[in-house]
């Protein structure tokens, strides 16, 4: 099953091309990691998917229909050091976003959705920092919030901006492990990602971009050197 279907999508800031013709298909299951270099279009391509930016030309279509029919199926966490950590808001109070119904605004949580906030909350080990204030964590807990944010939206399709940026090791191993049960699960997650070294071990797809699709297929087939340097301008990292 196709869970996001991408045709000719072009998108660009005011004269600015930022990405063009880009077409794929990406399908139930997988745990796909999108790799460029800054300003290849990587945040833009999520937020297309989203609506979160306007598109230029082209189509895409999400779990076969239009995102408002479809919205609360996706959870989606943007990058950190877009999120206002000052905001005074419990542990708690931020899981339980994911369990809000967009039509029902103002329903209040019912025994259900504390126990799944509960369960999220455990998942990610942060069971005993409830009733913290988010500005008080650590850039590792912070995101082990959002992440179980995303969980308690019981979510199909998971949309990660750079979740492992300034974490650490030990985080960033604990989050890898939970998406992979996401995956097994049939949940598809798609990730922008820097760290090549990784790559291999963390995913089984790869979107190469470079304001056009470089590349898009299983990691094994299109993780290469050659490919990396069109994706790099032929300034490929030290890596091979």
């Amino acid at each position: 099953m196709k869970i996001v279907s991408i045709k000719n999508l072009a998108v660009s800031y005011g004269e600015k091309n930022v990405l063009e013709n880009i077409t794929l298909d990406i399908s139930e299951g997988v745990l796909c990691g999108i790799v460029g270099m800054n300003g290849s279009g990587k945040t833009t391509l999520l937020k297309s998917i989203l609506e979160l930016v306007k598109i230029k030309s082209g189509e895409i279509r999400i779990f076969d229909n239009v995102l408002k029919n479809v919205r609360q199926k996706i959870a989606y966490i943007p990058q950190r050091a877009t999120i206002d950590w000052d905001f005074p808001a419990m542990v708690e109070e931020v899981v339980m976003m994911g369990r809000i119904n967009p039509k029902n605004l103002f329903s209040k949580p019912n025994k259900n959705d504390k126990e799944i906030v509960r369960k999220t909350l455990e998942q990610v080990g942060l069971i005993n920092f409830t009733n913290r204030q988010i500005s008080e964590l650590s850039g590792g807990q912070q995101q082990r919030v959002f992440l179980a944010r995303a969980l308690a939206q019981e979510a199909e399709l998971y949309l990660f901006d750079e979740p492992f940026a300034g974490i650490d090791k030990a985080t960033e191993d604990d989050i890898i492990l939970i998406l992979k049960a996401l995956q097994k699960e049939g949940k598809t997650i798609i990730i922008i990602h820097h760290d090549l070294n990784s790559i291999k071990d963390y995913f089984n797809e790869l979107i190469l971009l470079n304001k056009t699709l470089v590349a898009y297929g299983k990691t094994e087939d299109i993780f290469n050197k050659k490919n990396l340097e069109t994706t790099y301008n032929g300034r490929l990292p030290m890596f091979f």
